[in-house]
C-alpha cells in the first residue's frame, strides 16, 4: 500500500508538471487521501486485533498459572499421602514384628508349662 502511495505521489507531481492543471492535482491528492484513509483504517484494525490477541494471551497466561498452582497442590497432596502410607506400612511392620515376638514368648511359656506337667 505504501508503494502505491509513493507511486501516486510521483504521479501527482508528474501530472502537475506536465499539464499545469490544478484540477488534476486536486483529483490526484483526493485519490491519495482516500488510499491513506484505507491504510489508516487497516492499521487501526491491525492494532485492535493485536490488542485482542494480547488480552487473550493474558487470559491464557492466567489460566496456565492456575493450572500450575493446581498441579503443585496435587503433587503436595500425593507426597503427603505417600508419606502417610509409608508411616502406616512401618507401623504394620512393627505390629507384625511385635505379634511374632508375642507368639514366640507364648510358645516359650507353653513349653515351660509343658515341662511341669505330670
Amino acid at each position: 500500500m505504501l508503494v502505491q502511495i509513493k507511486h501516486d505521489m510521483e504521479e501527482v507531481v508528474s501530472i502537475a508538471n506536465a499539464t499545469g492543471s490544478s484540477n488534476n492535482v486536486v483529483k490526484a491528492f483526493a485519490d491519495i487521501l482516500a488510499k491513506t484513509k484505507v491504510v489508516t483504517q487497516n492499521m487501526m484494525e491491525v492494532a485492535t486485533d493485536a490488542q485482542t490477541i494480547q488480552k487473550e494471551s493474558q487470559r491464557a497466561n492466567s489460566e496456565i498459572i492456575k493450572i500450575t498452582e493446581l498441579v503443585t497442590s496435587t503433587t503436595e497432596s500425593v507426597e503427603t499421602i505417600a508419606a502417610f502410607t509409608e508411616e502406616q506400612s512401618a507401623s504394620i511392620q512393627e505390629l507384625t514384628s511385635s505379634a511374632e515376638e508375642v507368639n514366640l514368648v507364648t510358645k516359650n511359656i507353653k513349653e515351660k508349662i509343658n515341662q511341669y506337667k505330670f
